[in-house]
Protein backbone atom coordinates (compact mmCIF):
# COMPACT_ATOMS: atom_id res chain seq x y z
CA UNK A 1 0.00 0.00 0.00
CA UNK A 2 1.33 3.42 -0.94
CA UNK A 3 1.90 6.14 1.61
CA UNK A 4 -0.74 8.84 1.80
CA UNK A 5 0.19 12.01 -0.04
CA UNK A 6 1.64 14.67 2.26
CA UNK A 7 0.68 18.32 1.95
CA UNK A 8 1.67 21.53 3.67
CA UNK A 9 -0.98 23.24 5.76
CA UNK A 10 -1.24 26.41 7.84
CA UNK A 11 -2.27 25.87 11.45
CA UNK A 12 -5.18 28.20 12.25
CA UNK A 13 -5.38 27.76 16.04
CA UNK A 14 -2.95 26.67 18.75
CA UNK A 15 -3.42 22.92 19.13
CA UNK A 16 -1.59 19.59 19.15
CA UNK A 17 -0.61 20.21 15.51
CA UNK A 18 1.27 23.43 16.26
CA UNK A 19 0.85 27.09 17.01
CA UNK A 20 -1.24 29.51 14.97
CA UNK A 21 0.42 30.27 11.61
CA UNK A 22 2.86 27.35 11.79
CA UNK A 23 3.24 25.44 8.52
CA UNK A 24 3.02 21.68 9.01
CA UNK A 25 3.14 18.65 6.74
CA UNK A 26 0.20 16.26 7.12
CA UNK A 27 -1.53 13.51 5.19
CA UNK A 28 -3.87 14.94 2.59
CA UNK A 29 -6.57 12.60 3.90
CA UNK A 30 -6.51 14.41 7.27
CA UNK A 31 -7.13 17.91 5.91
CA UNK A 32 -10.92 17.59 5.62
CA UNK A 33 -11.32 16.25 9.16
CA UNK A 34 -9.24 19.16 10.48
CA UNK A 35 -11.33 21.89 8.83
CA UNK A 36 -11.14 25.02 10.97
CA UNK A 37 -7.89 23.82 12.53
CA UNK A 38 -5.64 23.74 9.46
CA UNK A 39 -5.84 25.25 5.98
CA UNK A 40 -4.05 23.53 3.11
CA UNK A 41 -4.91 26.12 0.46
CA UNK A 42 -1.69 27.31 -1.23
CA UNK A 43 -2.47 30.98 -0.45
CA UNK A 44 -2.87 30.21 3.27
CA UNK A 45 0.41 28.31 3.37
CA UNK A 46 2.20 31.12 1.50
CA UNK A 47 0.78 33.69 3.93
CA UNK A 48 2.01 31.73 6.96
CA UNK A 49 5.44 31.36 5.36
CA UNK A 50 5.54 35.11 4.70
CA UNK A 51 4.89 35.76 8.39
CA UNK A 52 7.80 33.53 9.37
CA UNK A 53 10.05 35.50 7.06
CA UNK A 54 8.98 38.80 8.63
CA UNK A 55 10.22 37.81 12.10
Amino acid sequence: MADAKKVEARVLIDCVHGKCNDVIVIDQTEVKSLEGVVDAEPAAVAYAKSLAGAK
